[in-house]
C-alpha cells in the first residue's frame, strides 16, 4: 500500500525497534496495575496502531497503547464485578469513542471553534506533569540502575557525532543499564506469560463506571494528536479529522476489549520519543506495532523484554514524560502575555492537581481542569490587556 511504502527498509525497522522500546513501559506498567494478560495486550496495542495508521492514512507518527486514565475503573470493576465485566466496559467505552467521532465528523468545525491551540497547549503541560511523577516512581525504584540509563542517553544524544550511534541511544542505554543492574543486584527470576483470552461481560454499572471516562480523554487525545501533528508540521485536525481519530480510537478499543485488553490511546511519551529521535515517519510506529505483534506470539520472546529492569526504562520515560510538559510550555510561549489566557492558564494548572470523584469513580484532574478553561474562554471577553 502506497502509505506504508518504505515500511520494512533497515532503517525504519532499526527506529520501529525503538518506537517499541519508548512505548513499552506504559503497558507493561498499566497492564500490571489491572492484573490483564500481557502477551494479550502486546497484541492489542500492536493492532490498535496498525488500526489507527489505516484509518488515518498513516499520516501522524502516533503509537496506539493501553490507556492509563481507565486504570482506576477497571480496577474497580474487576474487584466487584469481575474483570470480565471490566471489558465489557472497554467494549462500550469504545463505542463512546464512535459516537464522539460521529459528532465530530458532522460538527467538527464548531466543536473546535471553542478549542483554541492555547487551550490544547495547557492539556500538552498537564499531560505531561501528571505523568512525570510516575516516570519519578519508577526512577525512584533503583536510582543507580535509573541515574545510569539517563546518563547514558544524555551522553549519546549530546556527545556522541555518528548517527547511526544516536539512532540507537535509547536501546544502548537501556542495554547498559541492563547490565549494571545484573551486576549489581543479580538476574532476576521472571514468570513467562502465555497468551490468555477472556470473554467480555456486560453490565450497566461496568459501563457507567468506564464509559464516563471516555470524555475525559477526550481532551488529551485532542491536546496529543495536536503534538504530534507539531513535531511535523501537520495540522492534525484539518489535514486527519477528529472524527478519523476518534474512530480509530473507538475501533481500537471495541478490539481490544474483545482480546481482553484495556481502553486504548495515543501515547504522548512517543511524541518525545519522535523529538528526541529526529525520526518522524509514522512507518516506525507501525513497525512498532508488528514488533508487539510478533512478540507477543514468538515463544519466550516477551521474556526478553521482561528481563530488562523497570528502573532502566526509568530513566528514559522521565526525560521523555518532563519533555511533554515543556513542549507546552514552549506552545504556550507568546500566549500568555494576554492576562486573560494567562489567568485561565494559571486556573488550569493549579486545578490539575485537585483529586475529583464523581459518585465514588476517580475523575481525571486534566479533564476537569481543561473543561474549566474551556467554559471561562468562552464567558470571558477577550482582551487586549497584556501582563
Amino acid at each position: 500500500m502506497k502509505e506504508f511504502k518504505g515500511l520494512f527498509s533497515l532503517k525504519n525497522i532499526g527506529y520501529s525497534f525503538v518506537f517499541m522500546l519508548i512505548n513499552i513501559t506504559s503497558i507493561t506498567v498499566i497492564t500490571s496495575l489491572t492484573g490483564l494478560n500481557m502477551p494479550m495486550a502486546f497484541i492489542a496495542s500492536g493492532l490498535a496502531t496498525l488500526l489507527f495508521h489505516k484509518l488515518t492514512h498513516n499520516k501522524i507518527p502516533s503509537f496506539i497503547g493501553m490507556s492509563g486514565t481507565f486504570v482506576g475503573s477497571m480496577i474497580a470493576v474487576s474487584s466487584t464485578q469481575g474483570v470480565e465485566y471490566a471489558l465489557g466496559g472497554v467494549v462500550m467505552a469504545g463505542i463512546c469513542y464512535l459516537l464522539m467521532a460521529l459528532a465530530f465528523f458532522k460538527f467538527q468545525d464548531k466543536i473546535l471553534k471553542y478549542l483554541p491551540p492555547y487551550i490544547l497547549n495547557i492539556g500538552i503541560v498537564l499531560i505531561g506533569l501528571s505523568l512525570v511523577p510516575i516516570g519519578g516512581n519508577i526512577f525512584a525504584g533503583d536510582i543507580v540502575v535509573a541515574s545510569v540509563s539517563l546518563i547514558a542517553l544524555l551522553i549519546i544524544e549530546l556527545k556522541v557525532k555518528d548517527p547511526k550511534v544516536k539512532m540507537f541511544s535509547i536501546p544502548i542505554a537501556l542495554l547498559i543499564s541492563t547490565l549494571v543492574s545484573f551486576a549489581l543486584r543479580g538476574i532476576p527470576t521472571i514468570e513467562t506469560q502465555t497468551l490468555q483470552l477472556i470473554t467480555p461481560k456486560f453490565s450497566l454499572e461496568a459501563f457507567t463506571m468506564i464509559s464516563v471516562v471516555t470524555l475525559a480523554t477526550l481532551f488529551e487525545i485532542l491536546s496529543d494528536l495536536k503534538f504530534a501533528g507539531d513535531l511535523i508540521n501537520l495540522d492534525t485536525f484539518k489535514e486527519v479529522g477528529v472524527g478519523r481519530i476518534l474512530l480509530g480510537n473507538g475501533i481500537g478499543s471495541i478490539m481490544t476489549g474483545l482480546l481482553g485488553a484495556n481502553v486504548t490511546t495515543s501515547y504522548s511519551e512517543n511524541n518525545s520519543g519522535v523529538q528526541l529521535t529526529g525520526y518522524k515517519n509514522p512507518n516506525a510506529q507501525v513497525g512498532a506495532g508488528i514488533i508487539f505483534i510478533l512478540v507477543a506470539l514468538i515463544p519466550h520472546a516477551l521474556d526478553i523484554f521482561l528481563y530488562i529492569p523497570q528502573a532502566s526504562f526509568g530513566g528514559i520515560v522521565l526525560y521523555l514524560f518532563a519533555s511533554i510538559a515543556i513542549n507546552g510550555v514552549r506552545g504556550l510561549v507568546g500566549e500568555l502575555n494576554n492576562k486573560k489566557k494567562f489567568m485561565i492558564t494559571c486556573l488550569a494548572l493549579g486545578l490539575s492537581f485537585v483529586s475529583y470523584s464523581i459518585f465514588g469513580v476517580s475523575v481525571s484532574s486534566i479533564f476537569v481542569a481543561i473543561a474549566v478553561a474551556i467554559i471561562l474562554n468562552i464567558v470571558i471577553k477577550d482582551t487586549e490587556e497584556t501582563i
